[in-house]
């Protein structure tokens, strides 16, 4: 039995990710997706999400860069190794592609938005989720720690990125509420197990997001 990754899903819940499955559904009502459309969940971790994507109706397809992640996905759907920044899919193939809390971890975000975009067809959606900073603000000391640590980028950095690598960004959403109820809840649940140096990173996120230098969004891009 997998005992951290039990105690990650305790910690985190089941996407790993701010807003949980509430979210992924949020964004899928905003793309407007008909039954049957062909999806990517890039970075699908576990395969959450691509269970859910199956539950909607979707052709949902799961690209992880490990295996051990590969192989849990394959319980609820196809799923294959890959790498974002070339991945195994079909070029023009995809009706949409979901990127969730992930962008800002890729070795190379542009390069690997250009593959994005390459097995999109054209009117294709892209739809991500990420941390995101505020340069005008003075960092607290988590901010400062996600900046040096990631590539996580102002909201219009991540625009900037996306228009260079061809996409039109149709819709941007501040989800600072849901950041901030992750840091609680894994504030709370460290605090449980008496992990108190932890809870006090969580907590120092927490204020982050209150202070408005450390946030979450969501960004829908076309293909045209």
């Amino acid at each position: 039995m997998d005992y951290t990754r039990r105690a990650a899903r305790w910690l985190l819940g089941a996407t790993a990710h701010p807003g949980g499955e509430a979210l992924t559904r949020h964004l899928l009502t905003r793309l407007h997706l008909p039954v049957g459309a062909l999806v990517a969940d890039v970075a699908c971790g576990d395969g959450a999400t691509l269970s859910l994507l199956g539950r909607a109706g979707l052709l949902a397809v799961g690209v992880d860069v490990e295996p051990r992640a590969v192989r849990r996905a394959a319980r609820h759907g196809a799923a294959v190794v890959g790498d974002a920044q070339s991945l195994p899919l079909a070029s023009g193939a995809y009706d949409a592609v979901l990127v969730e809390c992930s962008v800002s971890t890729f070795d190379d975000p542009a390069r690997a938005l250009a593959d994005l975009m390459r097995v999109l067809r054209p009117g294709g959606q892209l739809a991500m989720t990420d941390i995101v900073l505020r340069r005008d603000l003075a960092p607290t000391s988590v901010a400062a720690a996600v900046d040096r640590l990631t590539r996580a980028r102002t909201l219009p950095g991540y625009v900037a990125l996306l228009e260079a690598a061809g996409f039109r960004v149709v819709r941007t959403e501040d989800r600072a509420a849901d950041a901030l109820a992750l840091c609680r809840r894994l504030e709370r649940r460290l605090t449980m197990v008496g992990a108190r140096r932890a809870a006090t990173t969580a907590r120092g996120c927490a204020s982050a997001v209150r202070a408005g230098s450390l946030s979450y969004a969501l960004v829908i891009a076309v293909r045209d």
